[in-house]
């Protein structure tokens, strides 16, 4: 029988999903949910670009051969963009897990520029009386 486009499940994707949600749950929450102004651009994405670093990380199996003894123990990077002095499996990385790093931070950083765009224009909507997008009526 054909699987309809949709419908058909993808075990790969499971696989994904599955390693993604235990690299963001290795991210320490940031303090609770920000408070924001209505219209202020949203929170930069830190926890999803640390998540995002130590999945690929652990994708790459660099926690396996880092000097990190925390990786090595948990199996599950600990180091991240943004972690305090060098991160240990740094050295690690070769050209090509560098691109898709990269690759997957610009993606999240054009992901938040179109949500700060998003909320700029609900603002001056909002201020100024006319539609945010005037041809959505249509």
């Amino acid at each position: 029988m054909a699987k309809t486009a949709g419908t058909a499940h993808d075990p790969n994707l499971d696989d994904m999903l599955r390693a993604l949600a235990r690299a963001a749950k290795s991210v320490p929450a940031s303090g609770g949910v920000e408070i924001i102004a209505p219209f202020d651009p949203p929170p930069w994405p830190r926890e999803q670009m640390m998540a995002m670093y130590r999945y690929l990380a652990a994708e790459a199996g660099l926690q396996k051969r880092c000097p990190d003894r925390r990786c090595r123990r948990t199996g599950q990077c600990q180091g991240g963009p943004e972690r305090d002095g060098p991160d240990g499996c740094a050295e690690l990385w070769d050209e090509t897990q560098v691109h898709s790093l990269t690759t997957a931070f610009l993606a999240l950083a054009l992901g938040w520029a179109c949500e700060a765009k998003r909320n700029e224009a609900m603002a001056a909507a909002f201020f100024s009386g006319e539609p945010a997008w005037p041809d959505a009526g249509r």
